[in-house]
């Protein structure tokens, strides 16, 4: 848990980076390294959507981005309480 609570964040801010800047392909790797996180926390229905979201990158959709942020909130949020 100490590792995600250190790297999570790292994560997230370079996702808004490349997304900002529009690097789907950079994005879209930042999302992969994310899913391995969602993972760890057993979040299966949060794994699909973020691999779904990955795939959409890659053909420059942003189609799942609000679902995908929300997951990203909901784990913020847990690795704050834990």
């Amino acid at each position: 848990m100490d590792i995600i609570r250190k790297e999570l964040p790292l994560e997230i801010e370079a996702y808004q980076m490349h997304l900002k800047a529009e690097d789907f392909n950079r994005t879209a790797a930042d999302v992969h390294k994310i899913n391995h996180k969602i993972k760890i926390l057993g979040l299966e229905k949060g794994c699909a959507i973020a691999e779904k979201y990955r795939l959409d990158l890659k053909k420059h959709s942003l189609k799942l981005k609000t679902d995908f942020e929300g997951i990203l909130s909901s784990m913020l949020f847990f690795i704050q309480k834990v």
